[in-house]
Protein backbone atom coordinates (compact mmCIF):
# COMPACT_ATOMS: atom_id res chain seq x y z
CA UNK A 1 0.00 0.00 0.00
CA UNK A 2 1.36 3.55 -0.60
CA UNK A 3 1.27 6.46 0.45
CA UNK A 4 -1.28 7.81 -1.82
CA UNK A 5 -3.53 5.35 -1.44
CA UNK A 6 -4.32 6.87 2.27
CA UNK A 7 -2.94 10.46 2.40
CA UNK A 8 -5.87 13.23 2.36
CA UNK A 9 -5.69 15.23 -0.77
CA UNK A 10 -5.05 18.49 -1.67
CA UNK A 11 -4.51 19.81 2.33
CA UNK A 12 -5.18 23.23 3.60
CA UNK A 13 -1.96 24.92 3.18
CA UNK A 14 -0.96 28.46 4.40
CA UNK A 15 1.37 31.08 3.06
CA UNK A 16 4.59 31.66 5.30
CA UNK A 17 3.65 35.77 5.31
CA UNK A 18 -0.10 34.92 6.87
CA UNK A 19 -0.99 35.56 10.64
CA UNK A 20 -1.34 32.97 13.09
CA UNK A 21 -4.81 34.42 13.64
CA UNK A 22 -5.36 32.45 9.98
CA UNK A 23 -4.18 29.56 11.03
CA UNK A 24 -6.56 29.19 13.94
CA UNK A 25 -9.13 29.65 11.82
CA UNK A 26 -8.23 26.46 9.69
CA UNK A 27 -7.28 24.37 12.20
CA UNK A 28 -10.44 25.18 14.33
CA UNK A 29 -12.85 24.86 11.79
CA UNK A 30 -11.18 22.51 9.47
CA UNK A 31 -10.34 20.51 12.32
CA UNK A 32 -6.92 20.12 11.53
CA UNK A 33 -3.87 19.72 14.02
CA UNK A 34 -0.62 20.00 11.25
CA UNK A 35 -0.76 22.99 8.08
CA UNK A 36 1.73 22.87 5.58
CA UNK A 37 3.18 26.67 5.40
CA UNK A 38 4.37 27.29 1.66
CA UNK A 39 5.65 30.10 0.06
CA UNK A 40 4.61 32.53 -2.71
CA UNK A 41 5.07 29.91 -5.66
CA UNK A 42 3.63 27.25 -3.79
CA UNK A 43 6.48 25.40 -2.44
CA UNK A 44 6.62 24.03 0.81
CA UNK A 45 9.08 26.18 3.68
CA UNK A 46 7.13 24.70 7.02
CA UNK A 47 4.66 22.84 9.22
CA UNK A 48 2.68 24.19 11.74
CA UNK A 49 1.07 21.73 14.17
CA UNK A 50 -1.26 23.11 17.17
CA UNK A 51 1.72 21.99 19.18
CA UNK A 52 3.80 24.72 17.97
CA UNK A 53 0.52 27.35 18.76
CA UNK A 54 0.43 26.30 21.91
CA UNK A 55 4.17 26.51 22.59
CA UNK A 56 4.32 29.54 20.88
CA UNK A 57 1.56 30.97 22.86
CA UNK A 58 3.17 29.46 26.22
CA UNK A 59 6.63 31.45 25.21
CA UNK A 60 6.31 34.53 23.65
CA UNK A 61 2.73 35.72 25.57
CA UNK A 62 3.01 36.16 29.82
CA UNK A 63 0.62 33.45 31.04
CA UNK A 64 -1.15 35.68 33.12
CA UNK A 65 -2.12 37.37 30.69
CA UNK A 66 -6.26 36.16 30.02
CA UNK A 67 -6.38 33.42 27.17
CA UNK A 68 -8.75 35.42 24.64
CA UNK A 69 -6.00 38.15 25.08
CA UNK A 70 -3.31 36.16 24.48
CA UNK A 71 -5.24 34.64 21.43
CA UNK A 72 -5.47 37.67 19.90
CA UNK A 73 -2.18 38.75 20.57
CA UNK A 74 -1.03 35.94 19.10
CA UNK A 75 -2.80 35.91 16.19
CA UNK A 76 -0.76 38.99 14.86
CA UNK A 77 2.15 37.22 14.83
CA UNK A 78 3.81 35.90 11.31
CA UNK A 79 3.57 32.44 10.49
CA UNK A 80 7.12 32.30 9.62
CA UNK A 81 8.38 33.40 13.07
CA UNK A 82 6.48 30.17 14.77
CA UNK A 83 6.61 27.73 12.00
CA UNK A 84 9.02 24.56 11.58
CA UNK A 85 11.56 24.54 8.40
CA UNK A 86 12.62 21.08 9.08
CA UNK A 87 10.29 19.36 7.58
CA UNK A 88 9.97 15.70 7.13
CA UNK A 89 8.40 14.67 3.95
CA UNK A 90 7.02 12.19 1.92
CA UNK A 91 6.40 10.58 -1.70
CA UNK A 92 3.18 9.98 -3.16
CA UNK A 93 4.70 6.57 -4.00
CA UNK A 94 6.69 5.54 -0.81
CA UNK A 95 4.89 2.62 1.39
CA UNK A 96 2.82 3.27 4.16
CA UNK A 97 5.12 1.16 6.02
CA UNK A 98 8.11 3.16 5.45
CA UNK A 99 6.00 6.59 6.15
CA UNK A 100 5.10 4.73 9.37
CA UNK A 101 8.98 4.02 10.28
CA UNK A 102 9.71 8.07 9.35
CA UNK A 103 7.42 9.32 11.35
CA UNK A 104 8.35 6.70 14.67
CA UNK A 105 11.56 7.51 13.93
CA UNK A 106 11.47 11.16 13.87
CA UNK A 107 8.35 10.86 16.68
CA UNK A 108 6.42 13.06 14.47
CA UNK A 109 2.63 13.15 13.74
CA UNK A 110 2.55 14.01 9.84
CA UNK A 111 4.27 14.22 6.71
CA UNK A 112 3.26 16.37 3.99
CA UNK A 113 3.32 14.75 0.87
CA UNK A 114 5.51 16.10 -2.10
CA UNK A 115 5.54 16.40 -5.97
CA UNK A 116 8.54 18.43 -6.75
CA UNK A 117 8.18 20.60 -3.97
CA UNK A 118 4.43 21.38 -4.09
CA UNK A 119 2.01 20.15 -1.22
CA UNK A 120 -0.15 16.76 -2.87
CA UNK A 121 -1.40 15.67 0.17
CA UNK A 122 -0.85 15.44 4.05
CA UNK A 123 -0.44 11.51 5.18
CA UNK A 124 -1.32 11.67 9.19
CA UNK A 125 -0.21 8.87 12.28
CA UNK A 126 -3.98 8.54 12.25
CA UNK A 127 -4.57 7.38 8.41
CA UNK A 128 -1.89 5.25 9.07
CA UNK A 129 -3.86 3.54 12.00
CA UNK A 130 -6.93 3.46 9.34
CA UNK A 131 -4.88 2.09 6.64
CA UNK A 132 -4.03 -0.79 9.26
CA UNK A 133 -7.63 -1.15 10.61
CA UNK A 134 -8.45 -1.80 6.55
CA UNK A 135 -5.84 -4.19 6.06
CA UNK A 136 -7.20 -6.17 9.46
CA UNK A 137 -10.32 -6.19 8.27
CA UNK A 138 -10.12 -8.32 5.05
Amino acid sequence: MLVADVMTTNPQTIRRDKRMQAVNTIMEFGHFRHVPVVDENGFLVGILSQTDLLAASASTIDPATPRAERNQLLGFVPVEKIMQTDVVTADPEMDVVEAARLMREKRINCLPVLRAGHVVGIVTAFDLLAALERIGAR
